[in-house]
């Protein structure tokens, strides 16, 4: 067997042996990392994380401003148990949320944070005319963008700002802004709320250093990981 032969099939197995499956939701499993609030233009010096809900509109209240959502789930990125280690391959993550207000609304992108930001004390002149999505305060293209216009239960597909904190990125969360120019009110529940409090799911495969055996080892290396294989599948 060829050492790129044996390298190809010790990726494909590995991917088995090392892919894992967590969960962050507040109050679950031990897990007490998750903030969110929302910052609102109409009460600008006013702070809303202790709310059992997250705002998100565009002219809020009544025409006189925007409100835009935080959420964040701390601690989620690491070497200790529950955590996912830096440098994994996320294969999928997904963000549920329990919809409790959805006006007719075109769509809803959420930008990935660059500044901080604190459930207990930002507002919106606290983060300067609230988050402009300008490549500093977020970044300026969406991690992913949906349309809401149903009650009840929505699950965004965030794979792509999980790999990036994967990857070195800081995790400070999302911003939540309202992409069209209507009187659209879209509201979830927010990690205070007694049931459906945010829930994050991450598919992903822990880093595996590099293996460069001896040749004469090959054979033994390959029948050893298949026989592990063989034996969590049972």
């Amino acid at each position: 067997m060829s050492k790129k032969l044996f390298a190809a099939t010790l990726f494909f197995v590995s991917s088995f042996l090392f892919a894992d499956t967590l969960s962050f939701q507040e109050g679950v499993n031990g897990y007490q990392g998750t903030q969110d609030t929302f910052i609102r233009e109409f009460e600008a010096n006013s702070n809303f994380g202790s709310l059992t809900q997250v705002n998100v509109d565009r002219f809020d209240p009544n025409g006189t401003g925007f409100a835009q959502g935080l959420l964040r789930f701390d601690d989620i990125f690491g070497a200790g148990a529950n955590q996912i280690q830096l440098g994994s391959t996320i294969s999928s993550a997904t963000l549920t949320l329990q919809v409790t207000n959805a006006r007719p609304l075109s769509s809803i992108s959420m930008y990935q944070m660059l500044s901080d930001w604190s459930e207990d004390s930002s507002t919106w002149d606290s983060l300067i005319d609230g988050v402009q999505n300008d490549g500093t305060d977020s970044l300026s293209a969406p991690g992913a963008t949906f349309s809401s216009s149903s009650l009840g239960i929505i699950n965004i597909d965030i794979t792509s700002t999980l790999q990036a904190w994967s990857n070195g990125d800081n995790n400070r969360g999302w911003v939540f802004i309202v992409d069209s120019s209507a009187n659209d009110l879209w509201i979830f529940n927010s990690s205070e709320n007694s049931s459906d409090r945010p829930l994050l799911n991450v598919n992903f495969t822990d880093p595996v250093a590099p293996v460069v055996p001896e040749a004469s080892s090959l054979y033994l290396l390959l029948l050893g990981t298949l026989l592990l294989l063989f034996s969590r599948r049972k």
